[in-house]
């Protein structure tokens, strides 16, 4: 009879990094923990309410402290110094207490915006990092008033090809950030674990659309999404290479996939670039000119046609009203 040899418990077969308790019984037949999920750190037991901000201000309440999803700057530098230059403008999405902007700053990063859908999470930030952070700038171009020319002060300064002045903190949901930046101004929006939490949120399909349309429509047309993720590609790229044009949500980026090793608790296990369960998995997305700028005109061009459908059908409800009229004074 063959032995099947299980993997220890410290061979962390779960999703998020978890640091080993002794006291969780894993029952690898059905690859759960058997006692309260909320019992080990740091995933609690309510992912379906990853999306809501509610949740993230309750767990910033209760704890501040810094923590990182799956590695640090310091573990994903070699492969970042492969992708990102120091002068990028570069939002840092789902930010949460991760020290990373710090740690680039003080690597040589001059242009970082966090932003966190939680109040709570971006004031402790700023706080915290107050001697790093530059005064708050504006990331839309003002609305004008009817008769008003656009001038070099109507636009944000990281359109006009200028840097941030540091590290920057927004609060918002990255489902919806029309009202918080502008379309095509950053050259990298780096995600760790966002992309996976809203795959574990309510109605994931619909977040998961929604965010990755939102970080092509902010990201310059050759920016990058850069994603770390514990994915596997055959369940991410599904939604990371919609590549067809005939698709309304498709995304105007190439995707490449990197493996880079787990951080192990077990200090004798050496992690296997072959298997899943060693790894994590970067997902660098590069946008490419040609296909945004088709897509930003076909953008367009269905907005205009909404546009002039919304006026024909204003006409002819007000010509409908003015018969009406005629008709009841005659």
């Amino acid at each position: 009879m063959a032995i099947v040899k299980k993997p220890g418990p410290t061979a962390k077969r779960f999703p998020f990094n978890v640091n080993y308790n002794p006291e969780l019984r894993y029952n690898w037949e059905t690859g759960r923990f058997e006692n309260d999920a909320a019992a080990y750190d740091p995933a609690p037991g309510d992912q379906c309410m990853y999306g809501l901000d509610r949740f993230w201000d309750e767990r910033y309440l209760k704890n501040a402290e810094p923590f990182e999803w799956y590695h640090d700057y310091h573990a994903l530098k070699g492969l970042l110094d492969n992708f990102l230059n120091k002068e990028d403008n570069i939002c840092l999405i789902g930010c949460g207490t991760s020290e990373m902007a710090a740690d680039m700053a003080a690597d040589g990063y001059k242009s970082i915006m966090n932003l966190d859908i939680s109040r709570i999470c971006i004031d402790e930030m700023q706080t915290r990092y107050a001697d790093i952070s530059g005064p708050p700038v504006s990331l839309k171009k003002k609305k004008l008033k009817k008769g008003q020319r656009l001038t070099a002060d109507d636009f944000p300064k990281i359109i006009l090809g200028q840097d941030l002045g540091g590290v920057q903190w927004r609060q918002g949901n990255a489902c919806d950030l029309e009202a918080t930046f502008d379309n095509q101004i950053f050259d990298v929006v780096l995600d760790k674990a966002l992309l996976d939490a809203l795959y574990c949120a309510q109605k994931p399909q619909k977040q998961v659309r929604a965010y990755l349309q939102e970080m092509d429509r902010i990201l310059k047309p050759s920016g990058l999404f850069f994603c770390v993720s514990y994915g596997l590609p055959e369940t991410r790229l599904e939604k990371l290479e919609n590549i067809d044009p005939e698709d309304e949500e498709h995304l105007a980026w190439f995707c490449e996939v990197h493996a880079i090793p787990k951080n192990e608790v077990n200090p004798y296990k050496v992690s296997q670039l072959k298997e899943p369960t060693d790894v994590y998995y970067v997902y660098t997305c590069r946008k490419d000119e040609k296909m945004d700028n088709e897509k930003c005109m076909a953008i367009a061009s269905k907005k205009a046609r909404a546009k002039a459908a919304e006026v024909s059908k204003g006409r002819k409800k007000k010509g409908g009203l003015k018969k009406k009229k005629r008709g009841g004074a005659a």
